[in-house]
């Protein structure tokens, strides 16, 4: 019974958890086909937020989700940069808490500097 009404309480409270994107900065590729996203993302569940990113198509809106490709604690001074087409370069400051990091997506390949 007790593991029955903790369920239902982490369900819920998933369920109306509310979370948002904002300061967005969307860097294109330079063919103009990608582009490389970098945002905060913050519920409403935990008072804190994160720094994302994410590559997207060039027409793609960003997704109501966690980044794809990079996720840090709170707001680190990050930057991104195309290397070329399918090279991506993201700046991170020493000390930053990375929580999620992959190191390509399809055909672009990531670094951190």
């Amino acid at each position: 019974m007790v593991l029955v009404i903790g369920g239902l309480i982490m369900w819920l409270n998933h369920a109306f958890e509310r979370c948002g994107n904002d300061n967005l900065r969307p860097v294109a590729s330079p063919n103009g086909q990608l582009q490389a996203v970098l945002f905060r993302r913050s519920c409403t569940a935990n008072a804190g937020f994160g720094t994302h990113i994410s590559i997207l198509g060039a027409n793609e809106k960003l997704p109501n989700k966690n980044g794809n490709i990079f996720t840090a604690e709170g707001e680190p001074f990050v930057l991104i940069q195309w290397v070329d087409n399918t090279h991506l370069m993201i700046h991170v400051p020493d000390g930053t808490k990375i929580t999620s990091q992959i190191t390509q997506l399809g055909n672009v390949h990531i670094s951190d500097h």
